[in-house]
């Protein structure tokens, strides 16, 4: 007679919306619905989100619960419910419980050489397909794995620590108060006396058992919720949560993960155990899987960004959104690997609403995996790699722009949007710069142009190559063509290149890029700095094209290291200035500005430092600040008050240089 499977239903904690794990094994279940549109330490919910919720999983507020306790119980709302209501869960052979951003790893193949492991969890940034394959988190996979691994309690590895349980909880865990845990081992022991020795193995162990994961024969299951919340019931009639902070009135939920590492350890010599590895994961958010933010005119534009860089996007969406038309829609995601909460939820605040959608995608997994391969150098950072991966984050999209994050939008971005670049991979602007340098063939990093363009990167013709500041990428075409990994075997061949992406995109692609109107990507530097030579450098066509672009351009891109935050005075930074005053960063980048040049002061040569020092200690501080602050805003501001400004930055100049003048002669 054929073995019947065994019915299986894990619940999986949710507290907000998220990236949703659920078949006929996964169960997502709704944390405190009782209390879910009140305010708590994850904020308010809104409706929208609070519907979703409704839609999509069950809740722990019907028939006998304790929901309305889920600010000090936390998951454990959810074992009650199980507990007082399991038919609603179809009467299962086991019960299980994890987090909706921890996971079990039902795999015993699975190798996490290489990837971080946090606190017992191997990190990964986000979920998507390949990661519930990779994790085997599919129903049919676990019921399998049930069977191969017939257990009775299956649970987490445990976790090495340099504490015992009793002095993590004292210790790292300050916040909480460590009779607590001692009044909860007492009841334990009280109540149940056949777990002393546990409780005393447990709480001395330096071997501990978090997270509350857990997978159960329904009878152990009967079992545990009947003595964890029997001792945790008589335990809070002796806690005084009066001064209590919003994390220790989490107490029960604390103390209930200690239990269960006293449960599953009294468990171990009476019952099959077995212990698996546990993921946990960065970013659920639902935009995790990229879709069209809007279902018309949907304008999809892309960046790639890290946290100390967020200041100068936050002036390219400004100026990005003041040129937005009120017919098209903006659906702008931002790659990123370390973006602060904070200024995600800055620049979401500041830039989205209406017609704007703005989202953050994390490839925190993407960088430790190629991080070795991406080479760089000067100012240039890993950052610019993230492209190589468009094809592959918006595969639901027919095409994406990419904008680099120091550029300045004079135009509606969605007119570049709309422009057909046919069968092609890319659409891009030809590189008025590189054409300069392969011309002069100019020395870079111990290569002479000319021989590293055609015979480290094989381009046919040297007009062929492109800026890749600015990208539409033909989603469809890019992943036919496998891009990304082309992208990836060509930069481990050429190990080194010189002007990181861009040289293994112009490599790759050469033969099958539309080439954009130059307006579209103007780069400041080359007229400011080679305006009169440029006729003796460029062929003539391009030439002829940058002189009428320069002036009028529909992106101005600050390419190269010269930045308008560095140097504000240099031709067209005011363009840069003009939409940064208008940034909540502005503040910000001033003080950048400020500290690299102090940084470069310490870097002068010590006698000059020292002179330098001397004369300036003789200025007095009110001066010197307000001729810094009259230099900003004479870059910053416009019109009457610029010359305003401009003139009190001149005369404090020169009180500056009388000064100077006095010491340098007294001396």
């Amino acid at each position: 007679m054929k073995k019947k499977k065994p019915t299986v239903k894990i619940l999986v904690g949710y507290h907000r919306p998220a990236v949703l794990l659920k078949d006929e094994v996964l169960t997502p279940i709704h944390l405190g619905r009782a209390l879910a549109t009140e305010a708590s330490k994850d904020g308010s919910m809104s409706k929208e989100d609070y519907q979703w919720m409704l839609d999509n999983m069950i809740g722990d507020d019907t028939g006998e619960n304790i929901s309305e306790e889920n600010r000090k119980y936390c998951e454990l709302t959810a074992l009650y419910w199980a507990w007082k209501n399991y038919d609603k869960l179809g009467n299962p052979d086991y019960v299980g419980f994890m987090q909706y951003r921890r996971h079990f790893i039902f795999d015993d193949g699975f190798d996490g050489t290489g990837r971080e492991k946090t606190w017992g969890c191997f990190r990964y940034s986000g979920i998507d397909d390949s990661y519930v394959d990779m994790l085997s988190l599919r129903g049919d996979k676990i019921v399998a794995y049930l069977e191969k691994h017939p257990a009775d309690v299956l649970t987490t590895k445990e976790v090495s620590f340099g504490q015992t349980v009793a002095e993590h909880y004292a210790q790292t865990l300050s916040f909480l108060n460590p009779d607590d845990l001692r009044i909860c081992a007492r009841k334990a022991a009280l109540l149940f006396p056949e777990y002393k020795s546990a409780i005393r193995k447990y709480l001395r162990s330096k071997k501990h058992y978090w997270y509350h994961s857990f997978i159960m024969k329904k009878e152990i299951f009967f079992e545990y919720c009947e003595w964890l919340f029997k001792i945790l019931f008589a335990t809070e009639k002796e806690i005084d949560y009066q001064d209590y902070t919003i994390a220790a009135y989490r107490t029960p939920a604390y103390l209930g993960e200690r239990l269960w590492g006293i449960f599953f350890n009294g468990k171990k010599n009476v019952c099959r155990t077995r212990e698996l590895e546990l993921s946990i994961v960065d970013d659920v958010s639902r935009s995790r899987d990229i879709r069209p933010a809007f279902e018309r005119n949907n304008t999809a534009i892309c960046f790639a960004c890290d946290d100390n860089y967020v200041p100068y996007l936050s002036v390219v969406l400004q100026s990005l959104t003041e040129h937005a038309g009120s017919g098209n829609n903006y659906d702008i995601v931002i790659i990123e690997n370390g973006v602060e909460p904070y200024n995600q939820k800055l620049l979401t605040e500041t830039y989205a609403g209406g017609n704007v959608s703005i989202r953050f995608y994390n490839v925190s997994d993407v960088y430790e995996k190629y991080k070795e391969m991406f080479y760089s150098h000067g100012y240039y950072t890993p950052t610019v790699y993230f492209r190589f991966f468009i094809p592959e984050i918006f595969a639901h999209y027919e095409k994406v722009l990419y904008l680099d994050s120091d550029l300045i939008c004079l135009r509606d971005i969605a007119d570049l949007y709309r422009v057909d670049i046919g069968g092609n991979l890319l659409g891009a602007v030809r590189d008025v710069e590189y054409a300069r340098i392969y011309n002069e063939n100019c020395e870079i990093k111990g290569y002479r142009v000319k021989d590293y363009c055609d015979d480290i990167l094989k381009l046919k013709d040297y007009t062929h190559y492109f800026n890749s500041g600015v990208l539409g990428f033909n989603i469809k075409k890019c992943r036919e063509f496998a891009l990304t990994d082309k992208l990836l075997k060509r930069l481990a061949e050429v190990k080194n290149p010189m002007i990181v992406d861009q040289d293994i995109f112009n490599s790759v692609c050469e033969g099958r890029v539309f080439y954009y109107s130059p307006d579209w990507n103007v780069e400041w530097h080359t007229y400011y700095l080679y305006g009169n030579l440029l006729p003796y450098q460029l062929p003539r066509d391009f030439y002829e094209k940058y002189l009428k672009v320069i002036k009028n351009p529909s992106i101005l891109h600050y390419a190269v290291d010269m930045k308008p935050w560095d140097c504000p005075e240099h031709s067209t930074a005011e363009i840069f200035w003009h939409y940064a005053q208008k940034t909540p960063f502005f503040a910000r980048i001033i003080y950048k500005h400020f500290e690299q040049k102090i940084y470069a002061l310490s870097r002068q040569k010590p006698e000059k430092a020292a002179v330098r020092a001397a004369e300036v200690q003789k200025i007095p501080l009110k001066d010197k600040l307000k001729y810094y602050r009259y230099k900003f805003l004479s870059f910053a501001a416009f019109g009457s008050k610029k010359s305003y400004y401009g003139e009190k930055k001149r005369k404090m100049k020169q009180k500056i240089k009388s000064i100077r003048s006095r010491e340098l002669s007294a001396c």
